[in-house]
């Protein structure tokens, strides 16, 4: 439903001053405009469109409802589906746990509330349990350490159909145009290498664990599977790092 406001010169506009898609979560509403936010009840949304005055808010049951602006204390987003589809390392465990304290703190602040964040706070709890007792989650799956190293390995194994770099800091690709090109930082014994770098195409990959050298670009494993960086697109001294002499491979071999 939309909310036509006139002008004076009788030309009708719409106005919308902002509008949820796709981003899920609660919005607080209090009994009335002068009400202590404290008392505030929780309303699940899968959208709302900020009018002026009023909220349009749709229901999960697909129906929707308006509330008085004046009525919203503050709206609580719930994580994207595919947030914690992921959760391998300590840092990504790490954001499960923030989430369960975000909740805890919005459930003590706002008691009526707590019926809505209560189950999603032992699911989260149970993410974590699962962690500690040496379970590893990999595009939405638990798996036994062991089996997620298997799965890990067997990736490596492919030679097509990789994905294209992503930064091992989080779960996303992000290209950083800032830093300065080609530092690297080797940590590992001889069966492991972790490097950092930036790729000539502007790529950062921070503290990744190389697993395989073709001869002509090197496998890195990510939060989130692994990835082929040929070397003409890595830093000199990477390249050299792994015995790759870009100057030799570009000179034409005599004939005999």
């Amino acid at each position: 439903m939309k909310r036509l406001l006139s002008c004076g010169t009788g030309i009708w506009f719409t106005l919308f001053l902002g509008i949820a898609s796709g981003q899920t979560g609660l919005i607080l509403v209090k009994s009335h405009s002068w009400s202590d936010e404290r008392d505030a009840s929780g309303l699940e949304y899968v959208s709302y469109v900020n009018h002026t005055g009023y909220w349009t808010v749709k229901l999960p049951d697909g129906t929707e409802t308006q509330v008085d602006s004046s009525t919203i204390a503050t709206t609580l987003n719930y994580p994207l589906s595919e947030a914690f589809s992921i959760i391998t390392k300590e840092n990504e465990v790490a954001d499960v746990t923030s989430q369960i304290v975000l909740y805890k703190g919005y459930a003590e602040k706002y008691p009526k509330i707590r019926k809505f964040l209560t189950p999603r706070i032992t699911a989260l709890e149970g993410e974590v349990a699962r962690y500690q007792g040496g379970e590893r989650k990999y595009q939405g799956v638990w798996h036994s350490q062991a089996d997620y190293s298997k799965l890990i390995q067997q990736e490596a194994s492919k030679s097509s159909g990789i994905q294209p770099g992503r930064n091992q800091d989080t779960t996303r690709s992000v290209a950083q145009p800032t830093g300065t090109q080609g530092n690297a930082s080797i940590d590992g014994t001889t069966n492991e290498t972790h490097v950092t770098f930036r790729t000539n195409s502007g790529v950062w990959y921070r503290n990744v664990k190389v697993i395989s050298n073709d001869g002509t670009g090197i496998t890195v494993e990510l939060n989130d599977g692994i990835t082929r960086v040929n070397f003409n697109d890595l830093p000199q001294n990477i390249q050299m790092q792994f015995n790759h002499d870009p100057e030799k491979q570009s000179k034409p071999k005599l004939e005999k």
